[in-house]
């Protein structure tokens, strides 16, 4: 790959222009009203692109891309606990399953 040689001006421009860039979003992140009004733009701009990005697919003759979840769906996939600690997916022990040398006092 051939680099352009990359004019000392334009470095400085750069430069300059990051770091005005990086101070425009510290000012949005200290304004908590700002941060969540971007936050919601984001997803709007995402379900734009997502819809744009599916009518491409189903031109181009590919699967659609999946769509965002609704916030329910998220917290009830990110419970943090694998699902074997889900008390609905547990095997109950039976009587004869438990080692001969339980007391019976422990047998119900």
């Amino acid at each position: 790959m051939i680099r352009r040689p990359v004019d000392p001006e334009e470095l400085k421009w750069q430069r300059r222009d990051d770091a005005r860039t990086l101070a425009r979003a510290e000012e949005i992140k200290a304004d908590k009203e700002r941060y969540d009004g971007a936050k919601i733009g984001a997803k709007e701009i995402l379900d734009e692109e997502t819809a744009r990005l599916n009518g491409l697919n189903k031109v181009a003759g590919r699967k659609p891309v999946r769509t965002s979840q609704p916030e329910e769906k998220k917290q009830q996939r990110n419970v943090g606990q694998p699902l074997y600690h889900n008390p609905v997916n547990k095997a109950k022990p039976s009587r004869s399953s438990l080692p001969a040398d339980i007391p019976d006092v422990f047998r119900r």
